[in-house]
């Protein structure tokens, strides 16, 4: 609910260059998690100590999105959001148009494919490739890392370079990065790798979110980003959770495999998406 309702309310006041730095912020969590809780782990704490990191963080922020919410609400123009971002027809509405199902399944599998070196790339390194631990640790937070970097200078690239343009070139560099997580063995071509797919993921997510409206309609919007968050969720569990399946036959080697082919899925999914989204324009309501 709450993935669904910022992004809404992003899409619909902000700029994809303002969208792409929203999403840095979390990546720039994403990077501090390992090390915070490897940190602990080092010192010999609990790794229950990350736990209540987290909860005295969002303890905070709920208390300055309390302290603020005035200011959020004014800082709109109301009739220029209306304009932006229409009330929303019914749900089942939005669902009979395929452009939202299509985009919905873009976002399972792109989300799958982001997660997969955050949750797996650890384990690859340590247990199947003998990296040392405090050596992988690093490694995932270097995937973090480039991750939020990439956001940051996607947003000032969004706003020299078309969003579509900045999407398909993202897409298009991150096989490249794939091919170097699974010939890398424990050496830095592995790192390197993951870097490089840390920079390329970067500014999907925020330039999905951004181009919704233009896909399926302002007056969908809302429904459609509702429904893309619920199928990024569903993807950024169940597939690094069918690799760990996979793994427990095959190995952990099949990580490397899996990224590059589904890197490539994602692009040509894509460009199936905006075909379809050029084919049939989105109405406005």
């Amino acid at each position: 609910m709450i993935d669904a309702g910022l992004n809404a309310y992003a899409a619909a006041r902000f700029s994809p260059r303002v969208i792409t730095w929203l999403h840095a912020c979390f990546g720039g969590g994403a990077m501090l998690g390992p090390v915070v809780v490897g940190g602990m782990l080092q010192a010999g704490g609990s790794w229950r100590g990350g736990y209540a990191v987290v909860a005295g963080a969002l303890g905070a922020m709920t208390v300055g999105l309390a302290l603020t919410r005035g200011q959020l609400d004014e800082a709109a123009d109301a009739a220029a959001v209306a304009a932006l971002l229409p009330p929303p027809p019914r749900l089942a509405e939005t669902l009979r148009r395929r452009v939202a199902w299509t985009g919905a399944a873009l976002f399972c599998l792109y989300t799958g494919l982001e997660a997969t070196p955050g949750r797996w790339a650890y384990s690859l390194l340590t247990e199947a490739r003998g990296m040392a631990p405090d050596r992988a640790a690093y490694a995932v937070a270097a995937y973090w890392a480039s991750f939020s970097l990439g956001r940051v200078l996607s947003g000032f690239a969004a706003h020299r370079v078309a969003p579509r343009v900045l999407l398909r070139a993202a897409l298009a560099g991150a096989p490249a990065g794939a091919i170097l997580v699974w010939t890398g063995s424990g050496g830095p071509g592995s790192v390197v790798g993951l870097m490089i797919l840390g920079l390329c993921f970067a500014p999907v997510f925020p330039l999905l979110i951004a181009l919704t409206p233009d896909r399926v309609g302002p007056g969908h919007a809302s429904h459609a980003i509702g429904l893309q968050v619920s199928a990024a969720a569903l993807g950024a569990g169940a597939l690094p959770g069918a690799i760990g399946l996979v793994a427990r036959r095959a190995g952990l080697e099949v990580v490397g495999p899996f990224l590059f082919g589904t890197a490539v899925a994602v692009l040509l999914l894509y460009g199936a998406v905006e075909s379809r989204a050029r084919i049939t324009p989105p109405p406005s309501a």
